[in-house]
């Protein structure tokens, strides 16, 4: 889980990271930043995604074969494997909360 703080990090969650739950408390946080439209902008045919995802692109794709698959997995929107794809700027604002 990536958490540094900034006001386009994903947000930090509220409970201790456990082995027994750890895949579905990740796959939760996935799908909470994915779907955060704050973070991340998302339509079937048109994307923008943290810049995280561009910095890290290599991680997300090993891990599903494409980025957009790998968004597609948690994404409440399936997204067309030909759409538009940009990064948005990332703000390294410090999260108050």
């Amino acid at each position: 889980a990536l958490v540094c703080a900034a006001l386009s990090c994903p947000y930090l969650r509220q409970e201790a990271y456990e082995a027994q739950t750890l895949d579905a408390q990740l796959a939760e946080e996935a799908r909470r930043f994915i779907n955060n439209n704050a973070l991340n902008q998302i339509s079937e045919c048109d994307i923008g995604l943290s810049a995280i995802f561009d910095w890290f692109k290599g991680d997300f794709e090993n891990a599903s074969g494409s980025l957009i698959e790998y968004v597609n997995q948690y994404s409440n929107v399936q997204i067309n494997e030909r759409a538009s794809l940009r990064f948005l700027d990332y703000n390294w604002g410090l999260n108050t909360q």
